[in-house]
């Protein structure tokens, strides 16, 4: 059951006004040809403080730019956000962070042996741990428009859902970016698929098939997803992009402009190293260790040991389970 190349079999032009990081991971994975598309994507975003950093031009800033900008406040500050799951959700929040470097979590068994990814978590282990804000996430939402500078976060990573949370007051208080990249990675968006769509070579109604899959990537079906004329999870963003569906998404945003939403030429392709037994195990052992960690109970570098011990004991207890 071979895939059809979709390079030539798609209109130029809706492959052309695809967001290229799409077609970038679907090249990545298939050696060079593509033979998969998404008609939507998600991602998560960084609000930053306009008084807490100046910005150039460009759309993106480095982790080490945020790094020696928050060496200049006292620790302690209230300074970057938790996500949804406060501490206890620290461990999605870091493996999304991670994400735009490709990382190999795990490599023959063990996790956190790349020392380069090791390096980076730990950076941002020290960032939530010394400059947490400790105020409640749903109470810092409920509150963001009454806040001053000293009450609420400064750095605050936005998942899709919260941009009508800042679209009240046409984004006053903060810039909104792509997440921050790394060293090395820069340009590189950490980007989840939609749907993905493929033909089969075998396939009997291959026509009819390129026929649906070049609508559904196309300008007409991307703006009845915006318009919500379409249903698609909230947090889903159209694939093809043009000035006028960046005009529309300023407008259901309530935002004057929207760039963060399409930036970036690269995808993070998420290599899938994982078997379910480990991927439990590996945020179950996060999820219990790391919190420790940012409280000040255990230190990064006896955690992240304890982390890759923990690791290999859990999996083997997983692994028992679904034996019996």
């Amino acid at each position: 059951n071979k895939l059809v190349d979709l390079t030539n079999k798609i209109d130029k032009s809706t492959l052309d006004n695809t967001y290229y990081p799409i077609i970038d991971i679907s090249k990545k994975a298939g050696g060079g040809n593509i033979y998969f598309l998404s008609p939507t994507y998600s991602t998560q975003f960084i609000a930053i403080d306009k008084e807490f950093m100046q910005l150039n031009n460009s759309l993106f800033v480095t982790w080490n730019d945020i790094y020696e900008r928050v060496e200049e406040e006292e620790e302690g500050s209230s300074i970057i956000s938790y996500g949804p799951g406060g501490i206890m959700g620290i461990s999605t929040d870091l493996e999304i962070l991670l994400m735009s470097m490709s990382p190999d979590f795990i490599e023959n068994g063990d996790i956190y042996g790349d020392k380069e990814l090791v390096g980076e978590l730990k950076k941002l282990i020290s960032l939530y741990k010394n400059y947490g804000y400790k105020k409640n996430y749903s109470e810092e939402l409920e509150g963001i428009s009454n806040l001053n500078r000293n009450e609420r976060a400064l750095l605050k990573v936005i998942y899709p859902p919260q941009l009508e949370d800042l679209s009240i007051e046409k984004n006053a208080y903060y810039n909104i970016l792509p997440l921050p990249v790394f060293e090395g990675f820069e340009d590189i968006v950490n980007i989840r698929l939609g749907m993905s769509y493929s033909v089969l070579e075998s396939s009997k109604k291959q026509e009819a098939s390129l026929k649906i899959l070049s609508y559904i990537m196309s300008k007409e079906f991307s703006e009845k997803i915006i318009s919500q004329e379409l249903y698609f999870p909230n947090g889903e963003f159209a694939s093809y992009i043009d000035d006028d569906i960046k005009e529309l998404y300023n407008q259901r945003y309530n935002l004057s402009n929207t760039d963060f939403i399409y930036a970036g030429n690269s995808g993070a392709l998420n290599k899938n190293q994982f078997t379910q037994n480990e991927y439990r195990a590996f945020h179950t052992v996060n999820g219990e260790i790391l919190p420790l960690i940012i409280d000040n109970k255990i230190n990064i570098d006896d955690g992240i040991e304890e982390i890759k011990s923990e690791f290999k004991k859990v999996v083997k207890i997983l692994e028992t389970e679904n034996k019996n």
